[in-house]
């Protein structure tokens, strides 16, 4: 029997099989998200565990987490610390589609995208500075402290790193602007494995997101957007070396 309650979460996992030997993280989520509005979970739902769909998919647990990760940015899941992993919303008939797209992405493609998602955080940076509430102050505050806590496991920085971002975003209190970079951000990482590679990497990412919270902290709009491009700059370079 699962350790999580029966319901939904178990007719779910029932609806699983095994995928392909060698299956990405980016077809994990395709996978999931096919199942997602059309099986027994609705919004409010509670996933099954990453250990048990790991093990149902007979694939990694890190490929499971970052599938999730990219459905979390999609804000089709919320990840609740100590919780578990509940859905957020229904999908449309275009989201697996835009999936598909982001996998097939060639390298200009990508290039223009990292553009792209790079001017949507600076103005995200900037309206969060001057918008953010105490509440978005705090999920930012949490999500560097649980990255300094979670160093040197990478598999464990990456998805928190996602979250600072996805924080932020919720903080410039722009729903269009906010669900373009979730999926801009999205994209990116089903097309490219790790955004970080090494412990020095994320140390890095770490002080940058510091200085980030920081200005936005002060509501200083200026400091914010120029320590985002900061960000951006070394981030983008990080990502492009591995295309």
């Amino acid at each position: 029997m699962p350790a999580y309650a029966t319901g939904p979460a178990d007719e779910f996992l029932e609806e699983m099989s095994a995928l392909p030997r060698g299956t990405t993280a980016a077809e994990v989520a395709q996978h999931l998200l096919s199942h997602f509005g059309t099986g027994p979970l609705s919004t409010g739902d509670r996933v099954p565990p990453e250990r048990a769909l790991a093990e149902k998919l007979g694939v990694g647990r890190s490929a499971v987490r970052e599938a999730l990760a990219a459905l979390e940015l999609l804000g089709l899941v919320e990840v609740r610390p100590g919780a578990g992993t509940y859905v957020r919303g229904t999908t449309s008939d275009l989201l697996p589609k835009t999936l598909t797209w982001g996998m097939l992405l060639g390298d200009n493609d990508t290039r223009q995208l990292l553009e792209v998602r790079s001017a949507l955080e600076v103005e995200s940076a900037r309206l969060a500075a001057k918008r953010a509430e105490e509440r978005d102050l705090g999920l930012l505050r949490d999500s560097i402290e649980s990255m300094r806590e979670a160093l040197p496991d990478l598999e464990k920085v990456i998805p928190l790193d996602y979250r600072f971002h996805v924080v932020l975003a919720d903080g410039c209190r722009n729903d269009l602007a906010a669900d373009m970079l979730r999926t801009c951000r999205t994209l990116l990482s089903i097309w490219l494995d790790r955004a970080l590679r090494s412990e020095a990497d994320a140390v890095e990412s770490l002080g940058e997101h510091e200085m980030i919270l920081r200005a936005v902290e002060r509501h200083d709009v200026e400091a914010a957007e120029q320590a985002m491009r900061a960000h951006m700059r070394t981030a983008t370079k990080r990502l492009t070396t591995q295309m």
